[in-house]
């Protein structure tokens, strides 16, 4: 334990806000490391009180010491201002691991306690290699295999996924951004991705190049969605721009697919944006510098 203690004297140092505890309130037992993994990055997210994201303290360390043993240990305060009466904590640590400068694996582990000044250390044990009965102890953070090698940096965005809900004709359409270091105050914009060059498309549209600018910064979700590695945003600004197109393109099909009632009417067009690429770029604050990283859903 004697390593394991100075690497949670480390953690503490650079996590905890002035007035914390000495002791962290969660150890994370990481456990069947794949030892290619040479570098663990953290961060973490606080649901309550509801802080939201992590800001830049992200801490590092070095795994190849621990990769022969498979297993690394390290403590966590998820800390407030020491004016705040609030004991409770819940919120998620979330980790990436790294080889050789490439992201291989980013995962979020829920974290649930109460604190008080002799409560105990909550310990949460994280195997890598899941159970098959028991299933895993984390989330997985989507990394998109249309790259070999993600390389580390914030923001790093590895994967771009939608949720839908509501009914048929008249959904909310959820842009979901995943990737390392989307930090409290990151903001999105989003464009759609065309193959030909833009003023080509815009020419075999009809319609304005205006509106395929990049949008302004489009609302972010709230919640206990919301991560240092997901970001929800709301691209229900598209859904003008796009249903015209939509309906355009359906008047095109040959007959027998044209004539089918559902394609002549508005509610295909409401769930158009479930249905285009989209460019994003995210844009965060490092060490006092707007950094930015760009992902396309075009093939």
């Amino acid at each position: 334990m004697g390593t394991s203690k100075l690497v949670l004297g480390t953690l503490l140092f650079a996590l905890c806000l002035p007035g914390c505890n000495e002791k962290p309130q969660f150890v994370l037992k990481l456990s069947k490391l794949d030892p290619s993994y040479d570098t663990l990055y953290v961060n973490s997210t606080l649901l309550t009180p509801n802080k939201g994201p992590g800001g830049a303290k992200e801490i590092t360390f070095d795994l190849k010491p621990y990769s022969a043993a498979g297993s690394f240990d390290f403590g966590l305060t998820l800390d407030i201002p020491s004016g705040d009466s609030e004991q409770r904590r819940t919120g998620s640590v979330e980790m990436a691991f790294v080889s050789a400068g490439c992201v291989r694996k980013i995962i979020s582990v829920r974290l649930d306690g109460n604190f008080g000044v002799a409560s105990p250390i909550a310990t949460v044990e994280v195997p890598l290699v899941s159970d098959p009965k028991e299933g895993p102890k984390y989330t997985d953070t989507p990394i998109d295999g249309k790259q070999a090698c993600y390389q580390m940096r914030r923001p790093l965005i590895t994967a771009l996924q939608r949720e839908i809900t509501g009914p048929y004709g008249a959904p909310k359409t959820t842009l979901v951004v995943y990737g390392w270091g989307l930090l409290a105050g990151t903001t999105a914009k989003a464009q759609l991705a065309l193959a030909r060059p833009l003023d080509a498309a815009c020419t075999l549209a009809m319609i304005s190049c205006s509106t395929w600018d990049q949008s302004p910064d489009l609302p972010i979700g709230t919640g206990e969605q919301r991560s240092t590695t997901r970001l929800p945003v709301d691209i229900g600004i598209f859904t003008s721009t796009l249903s015209p197109l939509l309906r355009r393109v359906g008047s095109l099909l040959p007959p027998q697919l044209s004539n089918l009632s559902f394609l002549s009417e508005a509610k295909p067009g409401n769930m158009s944006t479930a249905i285009f690429p989209f460019k994003v770029t995210v844009s965060t604050t490092v060490d006092g510098k707007v950094t930015m990283d760009t992902f396309s859903e075009y093939p």
